[in-house]
């Protein structure tokens, strides 16, 4: 997995879980941004964006971006540390739903978002703000993607062709931050809930749907401190999978916990689900997966949970 996909892991696990009818965290469009472009369809599933009859006419036809134009410099180190993208866009039909704008480091291992929500306006003007923390990558940023959907569903993305096309300034210098290439590691772990009955609701609900908890112990000497950590398992042929997810919003940790989890939906099969893989990454943007050896990787998962590494799902 590479590390601009596991740096939008926790974007696309929202949206994931929001898709399953399952508790999830806030649709944050600085978040969504940088979603990955094969989770999008879902992602619109979840906010019940999708094509429909209105009144008069379909809306088949996606928004156009007319125009993009970035500010050239941020410093990190100064407030505010924003770096504004302007941005003209439009749908005349069933107006616009949401327009995000993405920006990648120079060595492609980090990137920035933003996002505005518009509820069928049928155009906007304006500006987003791409915010920069301290161990953002210094040196030259390229804003790499604007995407979005109308009320009916239809998305549009503009990358690198597209956006150069529309004659913008799209490169701008950040500068005050720290680099952090190291990435974290992984200490220990631990299955809070090695059984969970699919049908049971959670401890203490009437109706909410169950949880799985993973507690991941991590390492991280780069400087930045592990900013989050996904741990996907899955049923030994890999017909069906899930995956808990965690955030640390703590700088310059040497050591964290991060307290992963999930809400499984009704219809995931049963069955003993074993931990396939583990990703970490930091504030820095650098990144680890670690593969269980039973899915062709290399890492033996029994010392690092004692306990075990199994969830098994329950009728």
């Amino acid at each position: 997995m590479s590390a601009k996909t596991l740096a939008l892991h926790s974007l696309a696990l929202a949206a994931l879980a929001l898709a399953q009818h399952a508790t999830a965290a806030p649709l944050d469009p600085s978040r969504l941004a940088t979603l990955e472009p094969a989770l999008r369809p879902q992602l619109l599933q979840a906010l019940n964006a999708g094509p429909g009859t209105a009144l008069a006419k379909l809306d088949t036809t996606a928004p156009v971006l007319k125009a993009v134009k970035a500010a050239t410099s941020v410093d990190t180190g100064k407030n505010p540390n924003q770096l504004l993208v302007n941005l003209q866009v439009s749908d005349e039909l069933s107006g616009m739903m949401m327009v995000f704008v993405s920006a990648s480091s120079p060595s492609q291992n980090q990137l920035v978002g933003s996002g505005q929500h518009l509820g069928s306006w049928p155009a906007f003007k304006g500006q987003l703000a791409l915010r920069f923390g301290p161990y953002a990558e210094p040196g030259v940023w390229t804003v790499s993607e604007v995407w979005g959907f109308d009320v009916a569903g239809n998305t549009f993305s503009c990358t690198a062709s597209c956006l150069t096309a529309l004659g913008g300034n799209l490169q701008f210098t950040v500068s005050g931050s720290k680099g952090d290439t190291q990435a974290p590691t992984l200490a220990s772990g631990k299955v809070a809930t090695p059984v969970v009955s699919r049908s049971t609701p959670a401890k203490g609900t009437a109706a909410a749907n169950p949880f799985v908890r993973v507690q991941l112990d991590t390492a991280d000497t780069g400087g930045s401190g592990t900013a989050g950590g996904i741990a996907t398992f899955c049923l030994p042929d890999e017909s069906q999978c899930f995956s808990t997810w965690s955030e640390n919003w703590i700088y310059a940790q040497k050591s964290s916990s991060l307290y992963g989890f999930t809400s499984l939906w009704p219809e995931i099969p049963t069955g003993s689900y074993l931990l396939k893989s583990v990703s970490l990454h930091d504030h820095g943007g650098a990144s680890v997966t670690y593969t269980s050896t039973a899915f062709g990787g290399t890492t033996d998962f029994a010392p690092l949970f004692p306990a075990g590494s199994t969830v098994t799902i329950a009728p």
